[in-house]
């Protein structure tokens, strides 16, 4: 495993991470996008728009991995997604979507940034307080954002730029997810996503604040936070 982050980002139950500036993850060229974690989990992209300052353009593409509920997680072990994005403008769009037997196949979605600059954390389908986490993000188009969503057994909460900046503790919906492969960018409901994706890793638990602020500042000064 290869990182080139200082301090070392959090491992403990890592799943997947994908790192477009780690040559190891994605060298330069190609479609792949590989899993520096250690578990194998690559991406693969339909088309690919890559910048060599370590982001995709994800306009009009879209990244498969492997089946949603392959990664251990369900509403017990809780999870952590862990991301750095941004988005351009707005539009009803999906940053990412983990497959689930459930209303809009939402297993757990993001949209990142709708029209009003807000995100909106789903899990378990849409669009009620057990399944929804949204928080308005004003100066959110146009800026790199450095994001985890996390949901535990009592909580689901959005971090981003250092900050906790939602939590909701309504009983979360069950998650239910199937052997549908992950998407980035995933063309839900015919909508997508116009942005730059850098970084992607998921968390089979809930990571703590101290530890997504661990990860925030192994990664900040790379993104100009």
């Amino acid at each position: 495993m290869a990182f080139f982050h200082s301090p070392q980002l959090v491992t403990s139950g890592l799943q997947l991470c994908l790192d477009a500036k780690n040559p190891l993850s994605y060298p330069g060229s190609g479609t792949a996008w590989f899993d520096v974690s250690g578990k194998g989990r690559n991406f693969s992209w339909n088309s690919v728009s890559w910048d060599s300052s370590g982001f995709f353009n994800t306009s009009g593409r879209v990244a498969s991995g492997p089946a949603s509920n392959s990664f251990g997680i369900d509403n017990s072990s809780g999870y952590t997604i862990f991301t750095v994005f941004m988005t351009n403008s707005g539009s009803p769009n999906g940053l990412f979507k983990f497959f689930g037997d459930v209303g809009a196949s939402r297993g757990i979605f993001v949209h990142p940034g709708w029209v009003n600059e807000t995100l909106y954390f789903d899990q378990g389908g849409c669009c009620d307080a057990n399944q929804r986490t949204n928080v308005y993000v004003p100066g959110l188009y146009g800026s790199w954002s450095i994001v985890a969503f996390r949901s535990t057994v009592a909580q689901r909460n959005i971090f981003r730029n250092g900050a906790l900046i939602e939590s909701n503790l309504t009983s979360a919906a069950n998650i239910s997810l199937n052997g549908t492969g992950v998407q980035l960018n995933p063309n839900d409901e015919g909508y997508n996503w116009d942005g730059k994706l850098a970084y992607f890793a998921v968390y089979n638990r809930g990571l703590t604040q101290d530890e997504y602020n661990q990860n925030y500042q192994a990664l900040r000064t790379r993104f100009g936070l």
